[in-house]
């Protein structure tokens, strides 16, 4: 039984690392979960705007040309 590479590895030691990998993530997936706080009553969501939205005007093309004419 030589375990020292995953290549080589027995079927136990690959059915291992599959219900470690999956136990971890199951674990983090419930932290995260709830670890997430719901805005309570007194919160506000901040979206209020304070200025009326800016609309976006033409679009134009803007050019700079640094050569020196010589005439």
């Amino acid at each position: 039984m030589n375990n020292a590479t995953i290549l080589a590895a027995d079927r136990t030691t690959h059915l291992k690392i599959a219900a470690i990998s999956l136990v971890s993530s199951i674990v983090v997936s419930v932290i995260a979960v709830t670890g997430h706080t719901a805005p309570t009553e007194g919160m506000r969501v901040a979206s209020d705007a304070s200025a009326p939205a800016i609309k976006a005007g033409r679009p134009y093309l803007m050019s700079r040309s640094e050569t020196n004419v010589i005439r």
